[in-house]
């Protein structure tokens, strides 16, 4: 049985906008059992309107790209969900890992921050490489789509099989840390550097 504990069933006509919206977004119905965490069997289930209103409401959403207002039968057209997920900053080479696969929807809390599209993402910082602005424990916000380097920005880059949030800047290229220890500057040369997202905030819990 799936999403057996629930106690009120989506309609065909909501089940009817699972489709619409996965069409829209040229996605397979495996798509997007692998964006939610859910079996291709699950998805085939909801798009019958067979299932109980889902416990992953929201991470269905998330990767529909779309409100649950919406999906639950809500007037207007499909919006982007508010929030971006928190992705806890575990060490470099698993996180390198965890971005890579990364899929909207993967989140273990939401960030109340007016995300753009889907492909933004929060981490929470550990370490004190960058304590100057974001200390340890704060979350930065990475957008995924923004890859271009620009120098003076804030980026998560992955160096090798690691991945490290710094400030870059060119002249020469190099990844810099905001720090009150001992960090050094990272010189790139002709190191194989791929930009993850650039980070465009960081946020304090001052509690």
């Amino acid at each position: 049985m799936i999403f057996n504990s629930i106690k009120f069933v989506m309609t065909k006509i909501r089940a009817n906008r699972v489709i619409e919206r996965r069409s829209q977004l040229g996605l397979s119905q495996a798509d997007l059992a692998d964006r939610i965490g859910i079996s291709q069997q699950a998805v085939n289930q909801l798009e019958k309107g067979e299932t109980q209103r889902p416990r992953k409401l929201r991470e269905i959403a998330v990767a529909l790209e779309c409100t649950e207002d919406w999906l639950l039968g809500g007037s207007g057209k499909p919006q982007p969900p508010k929030g971006v997920g928190l992705i806890s900053w575990v060490q470099a080479g698993a996180l390198a890992e965890v971005i890579d696969s990364y899929q909207p929807g993967d989140a273990e809390m939401w960030i109340d921050y007016p995300a753009k599209h889907s492909k933004m993402i929060a981490l929470r910082v550990k370490g004190n490489s960058m304590n100057k602005i974001s200390p340890d424990g704060s979350i930065i916000i990475i957008d995924l789509n923004d890859r271009e380097m620009t120098s003076n920005r804030l980026y998560v880059v992955k160096i090798g099989d690691d991945a490290t949030f710094k400030r870059f800047r060119n002249n020469p290229p190099r990844l810099v840390p905001e720090t009150t220890g001992d960090f050094k500057t990272i010189f790139l040369g002709d190191r194989p550097v791929r930009p993850v997202g650039r980070v465009v905030r960081t946020m304090i819990d001052f509690d």
